[in-house]
């Protein structure tokens, strides 16, 4: 296996990810989870007491940079202290500061003031990107969806950002919303066809011992039900299933359906509810091939990365990176299912 020389350094950054200091951290570990309400965390992070008093855990943000031996670097997240507990060594001492360390996924988590809706026959990435701005995220990359709202869609006050996203990104066939590397909102389709790899691992790179391969065939779905709440003619239903070739397909399972039921406004018709369908088992954990494996550190990896894993083509779901040289950075990939109707 190649080995390559890198640290982790720390840096402050203002409100539009300009850098604008340098600050002493060591230890943790940063942990990007996709199916978490806040995906990308860092804990167990020691920041010199000195330097930590020239942060405004208010407004500034930590940014980590993955520093190459040739002095390039690719930044690994923007955080936002979410808690500051202060340990005491005596009664006039304290250890340097060990924040939890959160990205922007912290600030979708707050309850909207204002009711978030969209218009029947408005662009859905035009209704995302208002709810964005309303959330007071000032950058973010929103692919163009090229649908509409086939009904009005309204989000009570009191519903988090994080709930209305998710909802208004199920309607557009895109992924959950996340923070990527750089620190910006990203909503993006899910792959299909024969996606390219981002990264590829084989008995080269993958650490020794480190592999498994599990699945949930006798609890994962096989059935998709998506229903269109609040359509003005009644409600649209439709029904779609693993194709006949996949292991726990109903064919498969000798008739036997694991059904997963699906509730989202702004649908009026089936063909936006199959899609919808085709969304959820293209982005449930619970797939028929799951793999765990470590591999060195590796900076490339940021949110839903498409990975090569001894041949197979895998979208990730979770990797754990820890900060100390020469630590196994963990991933989890499962298979990008494709679902007929």
């Amino acid at each position: 296996m190649t080995t390559f020389a890198y640290e982790v350094r720390w840096s402050v950054a203002d409100r539009d990810a300009n850098l604008i200091g340098d600050i002493a951290g060591r230890d943790g570990t940063i942990v990007w989870d996709g199916q978490a309400r806040i995906q990308r965390a860092a804990r167990g992070v020691s920041f010199d007491s000195s330097d930590w008093s020239s942060v405004n855990p208010l407004t500034d943000w930590l940014v980590p940079r993955f520093v190459r031996q040739d002095g390039t670097s690719v930044r690994l997240g923007h955080f936002t202290a979410a808690d500051v507990p202060r340990r005491w060594r005596t009664s006039s001492v304290t250890y340097d500061p060990q924040p939890y360390l959160t990205d922007g996924g912290a600030l979708l988590q707050n309850p909207s003031p204002y009711v978030l809706a969209g218009s029947e026959g408005e662009a859905i990435s035009d209704a995302i990107a208002r709810v964005v701005e309303v959330a007071g995220i000032y950058r973010y990359n929103i692919e163009s969806a090229g649908n509409v709202l086939g009904e009005p869609v309204a989000y009570p006050a009191g519903t988090t950002y994080t709930e209305a996203l998710t909802g208004l990104a199920d309607l557009a066939g895109f992924l959950p919303p996340y923070f990527d590397r750089d620190g910006v909102l990203v909503l993006r389709s899910v792959p299909t066809g024969s996606p390219l790899p981002e990264v590829v691992y084989d008995g080269a790179s993958i650490v020794r011992d480190t592999r498994v391969e599990d699945d949930d065939l006798l609890s994962a779905p096989n059935t998709f039900v998506v229903l269109g709440a609040g359509a003005s003619d009644g409600p649209i239903v439709a029904v779609s299933e693993l194709p006949p070739s996949a292991p726990n397909s109903v064919a498969n399972r000798a008739g036997r359906r694991i059904t997963k039921v699906v509730r989202e406004q702004g649908i009026d018709t089936v063909d936006q509810a199959e899609r919808l369908a085709a969304l959820v088992a293209a982005t449930a954990v619970r797939q028929f091939q799951r793999v765990t494996f470590g591999s060195l550190a590796n900076p490339v990896h940021d949110g839903f990365t498409v990975v090569q894993v001894n041949g197979a083509v895998l979208l990730e779901h979770r990797w754990d990176l820890p900060l100390d040289v020469g630590q196994v950075m963990t991933h989890e990939v499962s298979t990008i299912a494709e679902v007929s109707s």
